[in-house]
C-alpha cells in the first residue's frame, strides 16, 4: 500500500504540465528528478523483486525496447515462517502483470510466445528460454523475465532505457529503470496485490 500511495503521489507531480502546448513535461523527467520506488517488496511470506537488465541488448541479441517490448526481470520466493507448507502457485498470463511509468501510463503484458514469434533466430530462443514460468513457489527463487509492450507504438520515442511518451500535446520524457510492476498473487484463496519498484 506505501508504494501505491508513492506512486500516486509521484502521478499528481507528474500530472501539472499544461496542455495549451507541446510541452515536455520536466516534472516527470524521471532521469533527473526521481530515485524510483523500493526496489523489492514482501508481502505475507511472497517475496519479489523486480530488475531492468542494462545490458538486455547482449541478453537477447536484440533490442527489444527498440521493437516496442520492455523486458524486466522478475525474482519470486517464499521467505519466513509457514513457507514450508504453503502452496502457492503463480503463472505469468494469470497474474494480471502490468507496467507502470511513472507518468501513470500502464504497460500491458505480452507472453514470452508472442515476443519469441516477432523475433527469428537466437533472440527468439533466449526470449523463450530466459522467460517467467512461474510454477508452485518455494525457498528457492523462481525467476525470469516478464515482457511489457510500449503501445500504441507511435506515442513512444526510444532511447535506451529513457523513452519519450506523447500524451496529448505533453511530452514527458521517463526512465524505464523508474517504473513500477505490479501484479497480483493467490495468497491463502485470495488475490493478493503486489508492488515492486524496478531496480538497475
Amino acid at each position: 500500500m506505501k508504494l501505491l500511495c508513492m506512486l500516486v503521489s509521484a502521478l499528481g507531480f507528474a500530472g501539472c504540465a499544461s496542455s495549451d502546448a507541446i510541452v515536455v513535461s520536466e516534472a516527470a523527467d524521471s532521469a533527473n528528478a526521481f530515485d524510483g520506488f523500493p526496489a523489492q517488496s514482501l508481502e505475507g511470506i511472497v517475496y519479489a523483486q523486480a530488475a531492468f537488465d542494462g545490458n538486455y541488448e547482449d541478453t537477447f541479441e536484440s533490442d527489444l525496447i527498440d521493437r516496442g517490448v520492455v523486458p524486466v526481470r522478475v525474482t519470486m520466493q517464499l521467505r519466513g515462517e509457514g513457507q514450508e507448507k504453503a502452496q502457492i502457485m503463480i503463472k505469468p498470463g494469470r497474474m494480471g502483470a502490468r507496467l507502470y511509468l511513472l507518468d501513470g501510463t500502464a504497460l500491458a503484458h505480452v507472453p514470452a510466445d508472442a515476443v519469441a514469434a516477432a523475433l527469428a533466430g537466437k533472440p527468439a530462443r533466449r526470449v523463450r528460454e530466459l522467460a517467467f514460468q512461474g510454477g508452485l513457489l518455494g525457498s528457492t527463487a523462481t525467476e525470469g523475465y516478464l515482457f511489457f509492450s510500449l503501445q500504441p507504438a507511435g506515442d513512444f520515442q526510444t532511447y535506451g532505457r529513457i523513452v519519450r511518451h506523447a500524451d496529448g500535446d505533453v511530452v514527458r520524457r521517463l526512465d524505464l529503470a523508474h517504473s513500477l510492476l505490479a501484479f497480483d498473487v493467490m495468497v491463502e484463496d485470495a488475490p493478493r496485490p503486489f508492488y515492486v519498484g524496478i531496480q538497475r
